[in-house]
């Protein structure tokens, strides 16, 4: 089973940044992902649309800083640039 920290640091962030993500105490999301909550509730779906949320602009955020380094490498690449 993987432990909560280990969960969080696959997102990127700490256990108290995913708590704040999840609007979950620390204790709620222990539960979770250590498989000790597995029944349907509504704050499991409002965790698992605030992650899924994150998770978007986590992937807008890469793509956009992805573009911008091509673009930059690029133009620096023109040095080599001969008429």
């Amino acid at each position: 089973n993987m432990k909560t920290k280990e969960f969080a640091n696959k997102f990127g962030v700490s256990v108290e940044e995913m708590c704040r993500i999840t609007e979950l105490s620390r204790q709620g999301l222990n539960d979770i992902v250590s498989g000790k909550s597995p029944n349907p509730s509504k704050a499991k779906r409002l965790a698992l649309h605030n992650l899924r949320d994150y998770v978007a602009i986590c992937r807008a955020q890469d793509i956009k800083k992805a573009n911008e380094d091509y673009e930059n490498r690029m133009k620096m690449a023109e040095i080599f640039y001969v008429n």
